[in-house]
């Protein structure tokens, strides 16, 4: 753990809160660590980790599952055992259910967070695709004044690039908030190096409403989540090449150890266009 000095596990939100209100810029901020723990042991010159690390599994606000007068809510320090367990979850947004299951293996599952996840900003996080598919706000608090604030900002718009969110040093993420999709059809798949225990090379979240409204995000296709809503007027009207190209001219995918650039766009090209067509075949 580079840098790290002291290991805190607060009790309460206030307490969590009071400690980044004061000195929130020397404060690493963990919950299950299996992406912040592995990225301090791969990069061993990398200051991943603060002077301080806090541990927030013991904050019961964040572990909290709701629907309320349609709004799903769900707390930043579910694990993804807790998502893929949830009968609210399963009813109102089973996308991220089915991206639940992608994600590594029963035991991390176990372990890893869903606001961990958002918050290492991946381009190929798989539960940041789904969240920014499903339209999900994410729910920050931070103490002015001795008061708890919180602010909301789209999910999509929280993530800024590989590793940066809007997120200040002083708040913490509560929560996740996003429409109930009762009745929806949708997808998620994903291509990786192997059928499980991968980190995706590219992949797809589709979502066709019950109005006919198409959500669309794509991962590991760019610096950050993919959308494009020309790209989902377009499949709307039934105009599935029209709307696969759409997606495709928002997509600057990279090389790297996994795959090359123009293998993820032929790849995405192909999970687009089939999903489309199988999911608004229905509904057109």
């Amino acid at each position: 753990m580079i840098g790290c000095e002291r290991i805190l596990c607060p009790r309460s939100l206030d307490e969590a809160l009071s400690l980044l209100a004061e000195q929130g810029e020397h404060v690493t901020v963990s919950g299950g660590g299996t992406d912040l723990f592995v990225a301090a042991r791969l990069h061993p010159k990398t200051p991943v980790i603060s002077e301080t690390l806090m541990c927030i599994r013991e904050l019961p606000e964040l572990a909290e599952i709701t629907l309320e007068q349609g709004v799903l809510s769900v707390g930043a320090g579910c694990t993804f055992s807790d998502i893929i367990d949830s009968d609210l979850i399963k009813e109102a947004a089973p996308l991220l259910v089915d991206a639940s299951l992608k994600i590594a293996s029963p035991q991390i599952r176990a372990v890893a967070t869903v606001g961990g996840n958002v918050m290492n900003a991946s381009p190929a996080g798989d539960a940041l695709t789904a969240l920014v598919c499903l339209g999900a706000t994410a729910v920050l608090a931070h103490k002015e004044d001795g008061e708890v604030c919180t602010r909301s900002i789209p999910v999509a718009q929280l993530v800024i690039g590989p590793r940066k969110t809007l997120r200040r040093p002083d708040e913490l993420l509560l929560r996740f908030k996003m429409p109930a999709y009762i009745g929806s059809r949708y997808v998620y798949e994903k291509v990786g190096l192997r059928s499980a225990m991968a980190i995706s090379v590219a992949s797809a979240a589709i979502l066709v409403e019950n109005t006919g409204q198409v959500h669309i995000a794509l991962g590991s296709m760019s610096s950050k989540t993919v959308v494009n809503a020309d790209g989902e007027r377009m499949a709307e009207k039934g105009d599935i090449p029209g709307a696969v190209q759409a997606m495709l001219s928002r997509c600057t995918p990279i090389d790297d150890i996994r795959a090359t650039a123009e293998y993820r766009m032929k790849v995405i090209r192909n999970i687009l266009a089939r999903n489309l067509e199988q999911l608004l075949e229905v509904s057109l």
